[in-house]
């Protein structure tokens, strides 16, 4: 447990050789179930953002088939990861397949947390396969939910996704406060690992509004801190 929690505040702190040393040091103690599906989204998590992007897609979808079964909430996280990794693979199909396991999790979830990731999760996955209404409309009830929950926006290991669907949609009166609110937490906390990804996603919504200086101030930010 000691290994998990210094790798995960390694790669918050920009030290991601650091982390995946310490997560497969871990790996090697023979961890209990709960800690082995941490340790495996933490790594699958680390490996969408350094690759190989096929490695990170593995790691999650394995992950997440351990982690159903006993903590669901966490295997929605992790299955909405590998909708994330397989956007950046290209991958549409391992999208749509990730999103519909996440499905059924979202039917009894407790709390709007596990909600969020299933729908932010369809909204990536419906998109990019080409079902934009389906995809814009899972992407703002997504947005309600978090808006009206205070359970974990202050999480900065998930502050990107506090910010994925107003990205995403594009709509000037969607979630906007969201991605500020996300983008000043990272830097408050001096989130290192979570700037580089949120910085380049808010610097493409800059570009697509011809924000230019601004969007090419986030893009070398975040150059320079990955």
């Amino acid at each position: 447990r000691l290994l998990h929690a210094a790798a995960d505040a390694a790669w918050l702190g920009g030290l991601a050789d650091r982390a995946v040393a310490l997560l497969d040091e871990a790996r090697r103690h023979d961890p209990p179930p709960e800690l082995a599906v941490r340790i495996e989204h933490l790594r699958g998590h680390i490996a969408t953002r350094q690759g190989p992007i096929a490695e990170a897609q593995r790691i999650l979808l394995a992950a997440a088939e351990q982690a159903v079964p006993i903590d669901p909430d966490r295997g929605a996280v992790i299955l909405a990861e590998a909708v994330n990794a397989s956007f950046h693979a290209g991958d549409a199909a391992t999208m749509r397949l990730a999103a519909a396991r996440a499905a059924p999790l979202a039917t009894d979830a407790p709390d709007g947390r596990t909600a969020f990731f299933v729908l932010s999760a369809q909204g990536m996955a419906l998109t990019f396969s080409g079902e934009g209404a389906r995809g814009a409309a899972a992407f703002r009830s997504a947005v309600e939910v978090l808006e009206h929950s205070d359970q974990f926006r202050d999480d900065p290991r998930l502050l990107a996704w506090a910010a994925m669907g107003p990205l995403w949609l594009r709509e000037m009166n969607t979630g906007r406060p969201l991605v500020d609110q996300a983008l000043a937490l990272a830097r408050r906390t001096a989130a290192v690992g979570v700037l580089p990804f949120l910085l380049t996603y808010v610097a493409f919504d800059h570009a697509g509004a011809d924000r230019w200086a601004e969007a090419q101030a986030g893009l070398h930010e975040a150059i320079s801190l990955a």
